[in-house]
């Protein structure tokens, strides 16, 4: 007796599975003008009478298509059917219907395919952090659905010059990052001495769907512009060369006997050119290495000062801030974590900072600070984004699921965690990066209330003391079905 409910179940089991719907939704990215197609994939020797397509669960506005099991719409109409706004993001699923002697009878639900809709494309906004080694450049994207972008980055002539894939920021905005130095916006030796940057964004879909150029932004090549000391000629003669000039002058025409003012006239320029001398010598250097890294990887931060100078101490700043927050060190050296420097700053990733830095000397017993260091540039970026894998998206109560956590850079993960539904407060922890769960056990974590769960996951990093967390992984859905027991007659 017990062999055969298990058999009996086994065999219930396998058809219950094998009976549920796939559903298809090509493209998955569409604008409202845009037409896709559904579609409702029964098992091969299933006879299927008709096929039901609904919307987020909603069984009441249900779309009937008699076999075969094909739906086309635009995404205008998916709008009207569901009664929602674009942009927006649909689980779409469906069901079929077969005779069952003269009966219509239905079949499992299928797992939900997302479908988003966005609106016309706009135009991205364009902003770039400029430095003398790094050109930080974000291209934002207006849309706040889940969807995939590609960014291209232009000149003024209309030339592409580099591609991106969009990210989301912390404020789940969509961008696309370039970080680029000087010396590839301006590699012609012909370029003028600015360049005018523009970006657009390709929707990720089949045919492509490209969005309006962004407005201009104007950049310049410092190393192009005339310095003010070497402005000798014509109106660019700075003060002190002016009054050199004329001091000369009067001593020419007045002879000898302006020689005590000539000298006096003189003398400013001489000076001043003497100190500007001892000035730039006494310039300290400021060295990132590496100048892009992971809030998780270390940076060092060296403050180098001329080779002939007795250095008390250095002082370390961010993005001109020369008042506070300012980082001490007798050794003119920092080791620190992207996420250290984060913290430091106040900022968050992905960001580029401006890292400068001076020193101070012993002058008769006072601590003389020298000049400032022109800035490096250093960019911390976020940890990759997690990926979930989930071994199996329909089980039934009793069977088990292997959901792992990980990422595309191998980056060392210390701690995952697991959420069902975007219900953080009840979060799984893993030290394995690693779930494993019946069927019985997502329903129970799900609070009972639906058949399909959607599961997410990101992973934290300890470093320095400071925890680091990842983007959330892009959602995998899992279906449970309850498998229905019966107790046979004899």
């Amino acid at each position: 007796m017990e062999m055969f409910l298990i058999i009996a179940l086994q065999l219930l089991m396998e058809v219950w599975s094998y009976n549920i719907p796939n559903i298809k939704a090509s493209p998955d990215v569409l604008t409202k003008s845009r037409s896709f197609n559904l579609t409702c994939e029964s098992p091969a020797d299933v006879t299927v009478i008709q096929c039901y397509f609904y919307a987020n669960r909603q069984n009441e506005n249900q779309v009937v298509r008699l076999s075969p099991c094909h739906l086309s719409l635009t995404g205008a109409e998916v709008l009207s059917w569901t009664g929602v706004k674009s942009p927006v993001s649909l689980d779409i699923g469906c069901y079929y219907t077969t005779d069952v002697r003269g009966v219509h009878k239905p079949s499992p639900h299928s797992p939900p395919a997302t479908l988003t809709i966005l609106n016309a494309l706009k135009k991205p906004v364009i902003s770039v952090k400029e430095s003398a080694a790094l050109l930080s450049i974000k291209c934002e994207i207006p849309a706040s659905v889940r969807a995939d972008f590609i960014c291209n980055l232009y000149t003024e002539d209309g030339s592409l010059t580099h591609r991106s894939h969009s990210q989301k920021s912390q404020s789940r905005k969509h961008f696309c990052p370039f970080y680029l130095s000087p010396d590839e916006i301006f590699a012609d030796e012909q370029t003028n001495n600015s360049r005018e940057l523009s970006c657009d964004y390709v929707l990720n879909i089949k045919p492509a769907e490209m969005s309006p150029r962004s407005d201009t932004y104007t950049i310049r090549d410092v190393t192009k512009t005339p310095h003010r000391s070497a402005d000798y000629t014509g109106v660019g003669l700075t003060v002190p060369l002016l009054s050199a000039a004329l001091g000369i002058c009067m001593c020419v025409i007045m002879g000898l006997i302006c020689i005590h003012q000539c000298i006096h006239h003189s003398s400013p320029m001489m000076n001043n050119s003497s100190e500007d001398s001892v000035q730039s010598s006494e310039y300290p250097h400021m060295k990132v290495s590496p100048d892009v890294v992971r809030e998780s990887n270390s940076v060092h931060l060296t403050c180098e000062s001329p080779a002939d100078v007795t250095v008390i101490q250095c002082y370390f700043y961010a993005n001109g801030n020369k008042e506070k927050d300012i980082k001490v060190s007798p050794s003119c050296h920092l080791s620190l974590t992207g996420a250290e420097v984060l913290s430091w700053t106040g900022v968050k990733s992905p960001v580029s900072l401006d890292i400068g830095c001076y020193y101070t000397t012993d002058v008769r017993g006072v601590h003389k600070p020298s000049p400032h260091s022109p800035p490096a540039t250093l960019t911390i970026l976020s940890l990759p984004q997690a990926v979930l894998r989930a071994s199996s998206s329909v089980i039934t109560d009793t069977d088990t699921v292997q959901m792992d956590c990980m990422n595309r850079e191998n980056q060392k993960m210390d701690t995952c965690f697991f959420t069902v539904d975007g219900m953080e407060s009840n979060m799984k922890e893993s030290r394995s990066c690693q779930l494993s769960l019946t069927g019985s056990d997502i329903i129970h974590w799900s609070g009972g209330q639906r058949s399909s769960v959607i599961i997410t996951c990101f992973y934290s990093v300890y470093k320095s003391q400071v925890l680091i967390s990842s983007p959330y992984s892009e959602p995998v859905t899992v279906a449970v079905w309850t498998v229905l027991h019966f107790c046979p007659f004899f």
